[in-house]
């Protein structure tokens, strides 16, 4: 990863077995998930972990966020939707995160998202 990159990145200090923030003011990157996974990818995983605190949506014992990738691009109007959706695929294929359609009609393609916190416990904490 390049140096310029790994200077953006907040150093913080974190909470008991936290990895994942929310600041009132600002939110923050963990600097092994940015450092493995990808800027981007650390952003939106912050992001959506911001998104499931707030969510009251829940299937199955987990809190979910459900998005179109329109909606992720409001969210994210710096990125491109291609761009969106490549950190999805990236970090779904990774298992990062969770996706699933558990939508009541079968015309509805809106993602539902979750983050596998087991996984992110293990590779970083």
């Amino acid at each position: 990863m390049q140096s310029n990159s790994i200077n953006l990145i907040n150093t913080l200090e974190f909470l008991e077995n936290n990895v994942l923030l929310k600041n009132s003011e600002a939110s923050y990157l963990h600097d092994p998930i940015a450092m493995k996974l990808g800027i981007n990818e650390a952003v939106f995983l912050n992001k959506l972990h911001e998104l499931l605190e707030e969510s009251t949506l829940e299937k199955d014992g987990y809190k979910w966020v459900r998005r179109t990738y329109t909606a992720w691009h409001i969210q994210f109007a710096f990125w491109s939707q291609r761009t969106i959706e490549r950190i999805i695929q990236k970090l779904e294929k990774q298992g990062y995160i969770i996706t699933s359609s558990n939508n009541d009609s079968l015309l509805d393609n809106t993602k539902w998202y979750r983050i596998d916190y087991d996984k992110i416990e293990k590779e970083f904490l």
